[in-house]
């Protein structure tokens, strides 16, 4: 939605209220061979200043906090500010829900034959 509002000019508005947000994650697998190059990778790509880089080409919000005031503007035009188009700012988070895995891993089963159910008829 971004790109196409900002780098196309489509006339789409983001509506903040009540958006539900992911978190994801870093692993490595117990045992990997190249466990101090995997550690150095998961440093370099959470650290503040790479997650505010990030944030430059695509409007995800970054993980960390510390972030948020280091955002720039758009890789492709100075005048587009990046920070207010991140879903983690601040006016924008406020109503926001964290997606439940619990929930989803315990009903998504039931919840997909409903769905499928009602999208048959």
């Amino acid at each position: 939605m971004f790109n196409a509002k900002n780098a196309e000019g489509q006339s789409f508005e983001m509506v903040w209220d009540g958006q539900i947000y992911d978190l994801d994650l870093w692993v490595i697998p117990k045992g990997s061979k190249n466990k101090e190059a995997a550690l150095d990778f998961v440093a370099f790509s959470t650290a503040t200043e790479q997650l505010a880089a990030q944030a430059s080409w695509i409007s995800y919000g970054p993980a960390r906090a510390s972030s948020e005031a280091r955002i720039g503007t758009f890789h492709s035009d100075d005048s587009i500010n990046m920070a207010v188009h991140m879903p983690t700012a601040a006016g924008n988070f406020k109503n926001a829900l964290q997606n439940d895995f619990e929930f989803w891993a315990d009903n998504a089963d039931q919840l997909n034959e409903r769905f499928n159910a009602w999208l048959s008829k």
